[in-house]
């Protein structure tokens, strides 16, 4: 299936700009996207390049996202004396 390619395509292009293994949990959001831009597509009448550019916009949104979610789960885990402070707080 077409969406199937274009999925894979986009999911390998934000695990190598996020560095991001892992892209089940970006997977169904990345699906609900390309349906509702095929939707979009079907009602429209939208030229296939406008769909591109609309999807381009929509993952650069969800990568920078990601990196955002990356650079905080980053700098917790650089930062192991503060869990240790609060383990001992507790």
């Amino acid at each position: 299936m077409a969406t199937d390619n274009v999925v894979n395509d986009y999911l390998w292009r934000l695990a190598m700009a996020t560095g991001d293994g892992d892209q089940r949990q970006w997977r169904w959001r990345l699906m609900m996207m390309v349906r509702r831009s095929g939707d979009v597509l079907k009602k429209k009448k939208l030229k296939l390049s406008k769909l591109k550019k609309e999807m381009h916009s929509s993952i650069n949104n969800l990568v920078g996202k990601m990196k955002h979610v990356s650079r905080i789960q980053q700098s917790q885990n650089d930062n192991p004396t503060d869990q240790y402070v609060q383990q001992q707080g507790e």
